[in-house]
């Protein structure tokens, strides 16, 4: 204690034998923190205004843009990789970075729901919150007439089932997962809710969904989906009629389109479809076998992916769970889906599985032989030596796979 009060009292004399210099030093810290302060807001001023400048250009550039179009679906080739259904890459807001959604206020729905005298108009994937909120009743209560909901079609058959499954099948942060089965739900919730009106307030659009669409009375809101799906990190664009008429005029039309839109439109043309499996093991090795020699057989002594045709009513899932059963007495439990390929001839559902077989051990009950490819190996390979078109099918495989592991 002795040392405690000795020590307070040696600085207590320190300071007061040099007033003059405490004060000095006490200037010169405020000063420097003074200026610290102020060169860190300018910076911060100047971080905002650019921010303001990149969001101002972006919003101008959706604002110009004309509604793309569906992009054709092209055929895999040896030197191309398959295209999966959809690709969505030349969609006109890829560029816009989620950064930019992320520094936007949100927007607070509510305060417009509540003001609807006159329509409403919405498009979504699912429009969870329609039902959730009880919207439809509430407008309706209100003697509002003019409602129109569309929502993806879900049919295997149309390209915006396909959007939606390879949504829910990317590992990305953002986007809203088991959009095809919330859509399928909404469908359902809203044909109850609407009963024998629901031809007059629901309908489904086959294409690609390009947007999220609400359109209440002189009010529009457009979010487009980019390439990840919609999610949380959307740009949320509001136009008022009074305002800024070229902007609502493009959502309205946008929205009129989809629900104007014909039978045909975002129909796949009617395929058969096959399923395979890529077993891969922990060396980078893709698994093939060759096929039988015999007569009725197409591609015969060719390397092939194991699976095969899917049979009538039989689902994916169930097929590439037979096949791998009938071909290799493998039991699949869970299967995982890697992409769906446009091929010439079919539907081609292709899975995905890790396993370190040895495939010495293991039973063949249809082809020649069981063996391990390397990267190398295949690259190697002619593609006229892999059966049914699969060596773009593997290549595209392997190279998301190293995207996916850098």
């Amino acid at each position: 204690m002795d040392l405690i009060i000795d020590f307070f009292k040696i600085n207590i004399d320190a300071v007061s034998a040099a007033p003059i210099a405490f004060v000095a030093l006490l200037c010169i810290a405020f000063i420097v923190a003074y200026m610290l302060v102020a060169w860190f807001q300018a910076r911060y001023v100047e971080y905002l205004e650019t921010t303001k400048l990149k969001l101002e250009r972006q919003v101008r550039e959706l604002e110009q843009a004309t509604p793309p179009h569906a992009k054709t679906l092209t055929q895999p080739t040896e030197s191309t990789a398959p295209e999966q259904l959809p690709d969505l890459a030349g969609t006109a807001h890829e560029g816009t970075a989620h950064e930019l959604y992320m520094q936007l206020p949100p927007t607070h729905s509510a305060l417009y729901n509540e003001g609807v005298v006159e329509r409403y108009w919405a498009a979504g994937t699912s429009l969870a919150g329609v039902v959730e909120q009880d919207l439809i009743d509430r407008y309706r209560s209100q003697g509002i007439d003019d409602i129109r909901i569309i929502l993806p079609n879900t049919g295997p058959d149309t390209i915006a089932y396909h959007q939606l499954h390879q949504f829910d099948i990317r590992p990305v942060t953002n986007t809203v997962h088991n959009q095809v089965d919330m859509a399928r739900a909404s469908h359902h919730e809203l044909s109850n809710l609407l009963g024998a009106y629901e031809h007059n307030y629901l309908r489904k659009y086959a294409g690609i969904m390009y947007f999220n669409i609400t359109i209440l009375d002189d009010d529009a809101f457009l979010s487009p989906y980019g390439t990840t799906g919609p999610g949380d990190s959307n740009l949320t664009l509001h136009f008022n009629s009074h305002t800024n008429l070229e902007g609502y005029r493009y959502v309205e039309n946008e929205f009129l389109r989809m629900w104007d839109a014909g039978p045909s439109v975002g129909l796949i043309p009617r395929k058969g479809g096959a399923c395979s499996m890529i077993f891969i093991n922990s060396s980078g090795c893709v698994l093939l076998y060759l096929l039988d020699q015999k007569p009725g057989i197409s591609d015969t002594n060719k390397w092939n992916l194991i699976g095969g045709h899917i049979d009538e009513d039989e689902s994916p899932d169930d097929c590439i769970t037979r096949e791998l059963l009938e071909k290799i007495e493998y039991d699949l439990l869970s299967p995982s889906l890697f992409h769906v390929f446009n091929m010439p001839n079919r539907l081609e559902f292709t899975y995905s599985c890790t396993e370190d077989f040895d495939i010495s051990k293991m039973p063949l009950h249809e082809g020649l032989e069981l063996r391990w490819f390397s990267e190398g190996e295949l690259l190697a390979l002619p593609a006229n030596q892999i059966a049914f078109g699969f060596k773009p099918v593997i290549q595209f495989f392997l190279n998301e796979r190293r995207s996916s592991d850098s």
